[in-house]
């Protein structure tokens, strides 16, 4: 996985001393520049009098089917514990009024598996039409109901990365047909259980609306990253995702979502997802489709997003926020794959310019190296800012640039963990019209700790917890981020240590090299807790462990704990720390605990 893969998170507007009037206008100003162009080339408006044959196929029946069409009866429901058996009756899917219904109807029908109460319909686009990158759209009026389970979504033509999810899926769209009033967009990736991942969020329709009315839903695809609109509202942009190949290693970033993937529409009745259907559940329940879009980008989406840190130019200012205040005469652009800053009036003000990385999560006491390539056609000076949302600065450099491009590199130490960006401020400083030229922008832990989101600063991310089975004795609670922390609420625990549990995978431990472990834990209870280090595996015995298990006293003051470890076993890239809170000696007590600045170096 990419280096710095805390580094990418969704970018959120920060610009100095502003008015909220010049504000806005110079957001709408950068967005309207940097913004994608789409071009139409595959759709389907629903005009005919027939479904299209040409453009859309069916599953069948209520099993998970494999590549070779052998029926998985371990998997009945789809995998999902859906009730519904899929047709292509035209009762269940058909053309009305220019629009694709998809009809659920409570009636029975039965196959050589099994008997089942509903029907329903599930069309695709697999081996007829296929996109990898662009946008995905359609506009779908969903029905209301407890078990009515509509979905807008996307899986991969060919399973490049191994069985679902290591190639990935996109849900562009599921609601819950008892939940009217929200709409979700979700990711599911990773590897073979137990290291399916899955991330998403939930948009709530403003008062009034529903699932139930006509809404366009969509996403914007490009390399490295995926976001979520509904009525074209943004409400969701994601880049953080991993990949295991069936050795357990990562495939490499953006891996699973850098494949080629089909469309799915259906409408599934019960299921993990959603309520079981009940009385009140009006049957048939339709889900309608006016349009089906898919656009592709006018530009180059060639290029590869950022990895190990070096925010470079390839995906143009894809990954970069400019700003130019309404005082200032100035283009921000992207040439040659360097930022081209146009200046004709420099502006009053250090900040008038700012090409600007946002969403750095730098973690306390960790040293950092900064460097770029920079040239100017004037000479002049050029602020060069670590800084976070209050404006407060961990860096604060000026340098001269001159017409030769040169290399300017700085060093810091965080003194606290904080989501920072690093801005280059152009204004003020230079002299009549001139071009200043920035390139190959690195920014580098020195002796980069192997855990991502160690500091829990906004987020969970990358962060599991596992709640057991019906063999280890299942637990019940809930893992959230409280103050920075990362708090595991516990009513009950399992019958083994390991149930619950919270795991990061992902990290590559090297054979003969010494790792020092540090980490921050309390309880809200007196307990204990293990922690382990060592190789998932999918087969028993299920975990190999690289080191002896430290066994933690936790108190109710936060305490900073540290050990070593020699790896003595094979280098491997999928390496896994466990913090295991169940039964332990008797740490079955209800209670809370809080893990923060986990950090492991390589020494």
């Amino acid at each position: 996985m990419k280096k710095l893969l805390t580094f990418l998170l969704c970018l959120l507007i920060s610009i100095p001393t502003l008015s909220s009037a010049s504000r806005a206008e110079s957001q709408i100003n950068v967005q309207a520049a940097i913004s994608s162009e789409w071009n139409l080339v595959w759709s389907d408006e629903f005009n005919g009098n027939e479904i299209d044959r040409t453009k859309w196929t069916y599953d069948f029946g209520n099993y998970l089917v494999d590549e070779n069409g052998n029926v998985n009866t371990d998997a009945p429901g789809w995998g999902n514990n859906e009730e519904q058996y899929y047709t292509d009756a035209p009762g269940n899917s058909y053309i009305n009024n220019g629009n694709l219904v998809i009809e659920a109807k409570q009636e029975q029908i039965s196959d050589e598996y099994g008997t089942y109460d509903y029907t329903s319909a599930k069309l695709k686009t697999k081996g007829l039409f296929g996109q990898k990158y662009g946008k995905f759209e359609a506009r779908i009026k969903s029905p209301k109901g407890n078990g009515l389970w509509p979905a807008f979504w996307l899986l991969p033509t060919d399973n490049v990365y191994g069985p679902w999810p290591a190639s990935g899926e996109i849900d562009i769209m599921e609601a819950s047909g008892g939940k009217p009033n929200e709409a979700s967009g979700t990711i599911h990736y990773g590897g073979l259980w137990p290291i399916r991942e899955y991330t998403g969020k939930a948009y709530h329709f403003p008062e009034g609306g529903a699932i139930t009315d006509f809404h366009t839903y969509s996403v914007e695809w490009e390399p490295g990253e995926i976001r979520w609109y509904v009525d074209g509202n943004l409400y969701q942009t994601l880049n953080n995702w991993f990949s295991l190949n069936a050795a357990e290693e990562l495939n490499p970033f953006p891996a699973p979502f850098d494949q080629e993937f089909y469309i799915i529409l259906n409408l599934a009745v019960g299921g993990q997802f959603t309520e079981n259907p009940d009385d009140p559940t009006a049957f048939p329940g339709k889900m309608e489709i006016d349009y089906v879009r898919v656009y592709e980008a006018t530009g180059d989406n060639s290029c590869s997003p950022t990895v190990d840190g070096n925010f470079d130019f390839s995906c143009g200012l894809s990954e970069w926020s400019p700003y130019v205040h309404h005082d200032t005469v100035a283009q921000i652009l992207a040439e040659n794959e360097e930022a081209k800053v146009v200046i004709s009036e420099q502006g009053n003000e250090e900040w008038s310019v700012i090409l600007e990385k946002k969403g750095l999560n730098l973690q306390q006491d960790q040293d950092y190296h900064v460097s770029f390539d920079a040239r100017s056609t004037s000479d002049r000076d050029m602020v060069v800012s670590i800084e976070n949302s209050q404006y407060n600065r961990y860096l604060s450099e000026t340098i001269n640039l001159s017409s030769n491009m040169k290399n300017y590199s700085f060093q810091m130490t965080m003194p606290q963990s904080d989501e920072v960006s690093l801005k280059l401020l152009m204004g003020k400083y230079g002299a009549g019209a001139h071009n200043i030229f920035i390139d190959n922008v690195v920014i580098e832990p020195i002796g980069e700790s192997l855990i991502k989101n160690g500091d829990f600063a906004t987020n969970d991310h990358f962060w599991t917890a596992w709640w057991g089975d019906q063999w280890t004795g299942v637990a019940e609670g809930t893992k959230s981020v409280a103050n920075g922390e990362l708090a595991i609420e516990m009513q009950t625990v399992g019958n083994v240590a390991y149930s619950p549990q919270v795991y990061q995978n992902g990290i590559e431990f090297k054979n003969g090299e010494l790792y020092t472990v540090t980490f921050d834990a309390r309880s809200n209870t007196p307990r204990k807790m293990n922690v382990n280090i060592g190789k998932e595996l999918t087969t028993d015995p299920w975990f190999i462990p690289y080191a002896n298990t430290e066994i933690i006293d936790l108190t109710t003051d936060m305490q900073t704990f540290t050990y070593s470890f020699q790896m003595t076993e094979q280098t491997y890239t999928n390496g896994k720390v466990v913090f295991e809170l169940g039964n332990i000696e008797g740490g079955n007590a209800p209670t809370t605990v809080y893990i923060d600045n986990v950090s492991i170096v390589q020494q």
